[in-house]
């Protein structure tokens, strides 16, 4: 009778030791990576006074080039929404200084510097790429995907300068000759845009 309590006891403890190593085996791990050292602009994002960088980001993509894709994407993303903002932000300061009616051309005037910053930013270059490989092992099974980091830069120039011909664009579309308030608009914002980092 002891003898087979002692066996069953046995047993429970290496089933016990099955299901642990079991739990034990089910989790993530990283595999791969395109650096040794994962790059400082991962957590702080770099400031140079003649480029704008933004940092996009793809979790779990099932091939690399789908998560460099969707992180370029999502940089892109980010960085025109950070501008725009700007864009915004620097437009209300004219209109508010210079007095200017935002029904009149100055609506015009903002979407078309929103719309002309954006074009820009899709051209936003690619600076570099950080990736892991996971591995995924769940319920018996093992899985691969990617998380994929990617640092893009604008140069502020031409943001500067993309902006300015909108800014002669609009002059030239919306501005009645002579009318010296919409003049003194356009040089505020021109005057701010020229001063603009942007970051």
């Amino acid at each position: 009778m002891k003898k087979a309590m002692g066996l069953k006891f046995v047993m429970f403890v290496v089933c016990a030791m099955i299901a642990v190593t079991g739990c034990m085996s089910m989790g993530q791990k990283t595999v791969d990576v395109s650096h040794n050292i994962k790059p400082g602009w991962l957590t702080k994002t770099p400031k140079r006074s003649n480029t704008v960088f933004f940092v996009g980001t793809r979790s779990e993509a099932r091939r690399m080039e789908d998560g460099e894709k969707d992180a370029r994407m999502a940089a892109i993303g980010e960085a025109a929404e950070a501008i725009q903002t700007q864009i915004i932000s620097i437009y209300e300061s004219a209109r508010t200084e210079t007095g200017t009616d935002d029904e009149s051309y100055g609506t015009a005037i903002r979407e078309g510097l929103i719309a002309r910053a954006k074009g820009t930013v899709r051209g936003a270059k690619q600076e570099e790429i950080y990736w892991e490989k996971i591995e995924e092992r769940q319920d018996g099974e093992v899985k691969y995907f990617y998380n994929v980091n990617v640092l893009m830069g604008i140069p502020t120039e031409e943001l500067r300068r993309s902006l300015s011909l909108e800014l002669k664009k609009q002059a030239e579309e919306n501005i009645t000759a002579g009318d010296k308030a919409a003049q003194d608009f356009l040089g505020k914002l021109e005057e701010a845009f020229a001063d603009a980092t942007f970051d």
